[in-house]
C-alpha cells in the first residue's frame, strides 16, 4: 500500500468545476464523509471558488477553472498547498502520519479525477494510482470518483485513499470537477469518508 508514512510526499487531483466537495490529507481511513477529519484540505464551492480548510477551519481562498490541478504537499515537514504548481498557502500546523487522500463529495455528480499519491519517505519515492476505500454514495471509475447518491448539497458521499503518507514529506494533487461543491485534502482520521 503506497502511503505517506514519513518524509516528503504529496496528493494531487483534479476536482470537478463549480461543485461542492472536499479533498485532502487524512489519517482516518474509515470515514470518507466527515470533513472535519480531513486535516489539510481544499474545499470547493459551486461558484468555482475554493478555500483551504484544516480540520474544517478556514485559512484562505481563491478561484479555479476546469482542469486546474490541486496539490497538497509535505515538504521538509511543512504542509504546502498548490494550484497549477503555484504555492497558494503554507500551513503552520505540523502533519501527523500516516496520511492519505480523503475526499467528501457533496453535490450530485461531483467528481475528483486523476488523483495521485506520491511518497518520498519510507523506502524511497513512489507514485501510484489511487485505490479508494470506505466509498459512500459514490461511483468509482478507474482512478476517480463521482457522487451518484445521497442528498444533493450534503456531505454524505466520499471515499478515502488506501494509500497514505505515513511520515515525512508527501502530498496529494487533484483537479476538481466544474459546477459542484467538493472538499479534498489531508487528514489523520480514516474512519469515515463523509465526516
Amino acid at each position: 500500500m503506497n502511503t505517506i508514512a514519513s518524509g516528503d510526499g504529496y496528493v494531487q487531483f483534479v476536482p470537478s468545476i463549480a461543485t461542492r466537495l472536499y479533498a485532502g490529507l487524512s489519517s482516518d481511513r474509515t470515514n470518507s464523509t466527515d470533513v472535519s477529519q480531513i486535516k489539510f484540505a481544499f474545499s470547493f464551492w459551486t461558484g468555482s471558488t475554493w478555500d483551504i480548510r484544516e480540520g474544517n477551519v478556514y485559512k484562505t481562498e481563491g478561484s479555479y477553472a476546469a482542469g486546474d490541478v490541486f496539490k497538497i504537499a509535505i515538504e521538509s515537514g511543512i504542509v504546502k498547498y498548490y494550484k497549477n504548481g503555484t504555492l497558494v498557502y503554507t500551513s503552520t500546523t505540523a502533519p501527523s502520519y500516516p496520511l492519505g487522500l480523503d475526499v467528501t463529495l457533496m453535490t450530485l455528480n461531483s467528481t475528483v479525477s486523476n488523483p495521485v499519491v506520491f511518497s518520498a519517505g519510507g523506502g524511497g519515492p513512489t507514485t501510484s494510482d489511487i485505490v479508494w476505500i470506505n466509498a459512500v454514495n459514490v461511483a468509482v471509475t478507474g482512478n476517480g470518483i463521482q457522487k451518484n447518491a445521497g442528498c444533493d448539497g450534503c456531505s454524505d458521499a466520499g471515499a478515502v485513499s488506501q494509500q497514505t503518507i505515513d511520515s515525512g514529506d508527501g502530498s496529494v494533487d487533484y483537479v476538481p470537477s466544474f459546477g459542484y461543491r467538493v472538499y479534498a485534502g489531508l487528514g489523520t482520521d480514516r474512519s469515515s469518508s463523509t465526516d
